[in-house]
């Protein structure tokens, strides 16, 4: 509650012997500063036995996000309930946009730990706030145990949606099953992929990329014999262009430079299936 507060029956304000011009303030502001010039207007011992019982008077009217957010008794629980499941690389500032910005900078959220770690930090955030907005406006206070759970609830029904990428390593699992939290993760396959010689003849091997598609690109293969044996190898440099440019002028410079060297050829591959559907569809891959 801020000035004027009731003082008896009359505000406080009209107790003042000089009008006061300093803006709006605190009870608590005044009582806490020995040196504030409201106190010079008051008369002696009128805030002996003044109850701060309104939970206005408990806030200035200016408030430290930085205690708020971090060193606050809602807060403080939080984080060291939080520090395992946060990524050492990240500053823990004492500023709170700072301490945000290592996060955002820090945290990897393809994975699971680095989701579930920038996932907490937003919620705990949030929880803080509202919180501090409930013990304001509706004298309503939550426990740092409460807000845990809520923490929990929600990112473990994220989880139950979300498949991650990347495999999380056996400690992070262990770390996030603590936590209650079960990460899943796309199951991935081993596809085995080996050259197959030709029965008789030479085989041509061709392959193209571009980094950045359209982009710069590149070209490139081998001839080999039924033993596998390189004949010859080429490869070249296309400038900008397209992955499939590539893999098509790789191929045409493979069949020309095998023609060039007499090679006969038995079979031609490559990695493109695309390509090797249109010339059995003769279909044309460039206008």
């Amino acid at each position: 509650m801020a000035l004027p507060i009731g003082q008896g029956e009359r505000p406080l304000s009209e107790n003042l012997s000089h009008p006061y011009d300093g803006g709006r303030l605190t009870v608590q502001e005044v009582m806490e500063d020995v040196q504030h010039p409201v106190r010079s207007y008051l008369p002696n011992g009128i805030l002996q036995g003044v109850a701060l019982n309104d939970m206005e008077d408990r806030y200035p009217t200016q408030e430290d996000f930085n205690h708020l957010f971090i060193y606050s008794d809602m807060a403080a629980p939080l984080w060291r309930w939080f520090l395992p499941l946060i990524n050492p690389k990240i500053n823990m500032h004492g500023q709170i946009t700072m301490r945000i910005w290592s996060f955002l900078l820090q945290c990897n959220i393809h994975s699971a730990i680095g989701f579930v770690s920038l996932y907490c930090l937003m919620l705990i955030l949030w929880e803080i706030w509202k919180g501090r907005c409930s013990a304001r406006y509706e004298s309503k206070r939550f426990s740092a145990r409460v807000v845990i759970n809520n923490v929990r609830f929600m990112v473990s029904n994220s989880l139950d949606k979300m498949h991650f990428k990347e495999e999380p390593s056996t400690y992070e699992i262990q770390l996030l099953n603590y936590f209650g939290f079960t990460p899943h993760a796309s199951s991935k396959s081993l596809k085995l992929v080996r050259w197959n010689p030709p029965i008789s003849g030479l085989c041509l091997n061709v392959d193209g990329a571009s980094k950045g598609n359209p982009g710069l690109c590149g070209g490139g293969g081998c001839i080999r014999d039924e033993n596998g044996e390189i004949m010859v190898a080429f490869a070249n440099f296309y400038d900008d262009g397209s992955s499939m440019i590539a893999e098509i002028r790789a191929l045409c410079d493979g069949l020309r430079l095998a023609d060039f060297l007499g090679c006969r050829l038995s079979s031609v591959h490559t990695d493109s299936w695309v390509l090797a559907n249109s010339i059995e569809e003769g279909i044309s891959l460039v206008e």
